[in-house]
């Protein structure tokens, strides 16, 4: 294999560099070579007991989930915090296991609140937990491996 080298002029010294790979049949040269970020959102609807993530606007997960009874759930705007793949509930809460928490970053009136998106063996189509959102374990997984760190959770 041959490969050609181009002349690039760097601080009055020509050096020889590849020239860039083919631009893919169909992509705009322009945009050719930048990188793509991806947008990832999430939204629970209390009143329908739904989570929804997306990404870039197109919806890429649904799941059926159990927030806060006596709207323990706090409505707004939270991003992600932390993922811990294994995690237990506060002491107060009994300790249980809740494995695949998505920490939120929920402050208001200068309080830091304990809430997560989180497996739960106890999924019922209406609000359950304490607070925090509740998912079958198998979709809890699935988000927890899409979901990052920073991505925004919109709660209404």
């Amino acid at each position: 294999m041959i490969t050609m080298l181009m002349p690039v002029l760097m601080l009055g010294v020509v050096a020889l560099q590849s020239p860039p790979p083919p631009i893919p049949v169909g992509t705009d040269p322009s945009k050719a070579y930048i990188r793509a970020e991806v947008k990832k959102t999430i939204e629970i609807d209390i009143a329908s007991q739904t989570l929804i993530a997306f990404e870039n606007g197109e919806e890429k997960h649904r799941f059926r989930c159990s927030t806060g009874k006596n709207n323990r759930t706090p409505r707004g705007v939270w991003p992600i915090r932390e993922k811990r793949r294994y995690n237990r509930a506060l002491p107060e809460y009994g300790s249980v296991p809740i494995p695949f928490s998505l920490r939120l970053d929920v402050v208001k009136n200068g309080r830091r609140y304990r809430i997560a998106i989180h497996a739960h063996k106890s999924v019922p189509s209406y609000p359950a937990s304490n607070g925090c959102i509740r998912l079958k374990h198998a979709d809890a997984e699935e988000l927890f491996k899409w979901a990052d760190v920073g991505t925004v959770v919109t709660i209404r």
